[in-house]
């Protein structure tokens, strides 16, 4: 499934003729903010997308005391 990601990232950004860079930025907005509905918004959420392997990793950041 991750390189069939990559795949539609890269048609969609041929297509509309939108920077492929524009399109990740899109995606990956679009997951923190399901992630926020999901998990509240107690920490700091961020979304990066691997472009090599197409893996997508959310992460929670926490302050701990």
């Amino acid at each position: 499934m991750n390189r069939e990601l990559l795949h539609v990232i890269d048609q969609i950004s041929f297509e509309r003729g939108i920077d492929r860079n524009e399109v990740i930025e899109a995606l990956e907005t679009a997951l923190i903010s399901a992630s926020r509905k999901r998990l509240g918004e107690n920490g700091q959420l961020r979304a990066r997308l691997n472009e090599t392997t197409g893996n997508l990793d959310i992460l929670v950041m926490k302050t701990v005391v």
